[in-house]
C-alpha cells in the first residue's frame, strides 16, 4: 500500500485503517529494500541470457541483409553452463523467434558442420544458424 499512497493517497488510508493501523500511512517510513536478499549470480545469468538473444538477433539481421533466411539456432555451450541455459531456452525463443538447438561442446552427437562450438569460452557461447 505503500508503493500505491503515492497514487491514490485517499484510498490508501482507507484501508490501512481497515486493516488495523491506527497511524495514517503518510506517516509511515518508506520501506526499504534488503540488499543480502539480492542474488549476484542470478542478475548475471539474466544478462548472459539477455546478450546471448541479443547476438543471435544481431546475426539474423546480418544474414537477412544478405537475403539469406534462417529458421534454426545452434549454441555451443561449456558443459557447466549447458543446464542454465537450458532451463532458460524459453527466454531466448521468445526474444529471437528461432527453433533452438543447445549443445555442450564436449557432447559427440552435436551438430556443428563449421566448428563454431570450438569458439565458445566461458559466458561466451558459440553460435551457428541455419
Amino acid at each position: 500500500m505503500k508503493l500505491l499512497h503515492p497514487f491514490c493517497p485517499h484510498v490508501t488510508e482507507e484501508l490501512w485503517e481497515k486493516i488495523g493501523n491506527k497511524n495514517f500511512i503518510s506517516l509511515e517510513k518508506w520501506p526499504v529494500a534488503d540488499e543480502s536478499k539480492i542474488d549476484e549470480k542470478f542478475e548475471k545469468l539474466e544478462k548472459d541470457i539477455e546478450k546471448l538473444a541479443d547476438d543471435i538477433s544481431n546475426i539474423v539481421k546480418m544474414f537477412e541483409s544478405k537475403s539469406k533466411k534462417v529458421s534454426k539456432a545452434f549454441i555451443y555451450l561449456l558443459p557447466n553452463e549447458k543446464k542454465i541455459y537450458s532451463e532458460n531456452i524459453d527466454i531466448i525463443k521468445k526474444k529471437i523467434n528461432l527453433e533452438i538447438n543447445i549443445f555442450a561442446v564436449n557432447d559427440k552427437s552435436k551438430y556443428d558442420p563449421q566448428n563454431k562450438a570450438s569458439k565458445a569460452k566461458p559466458g561466451k557461447p558459440g553460435i551457428y544458424l541455419e
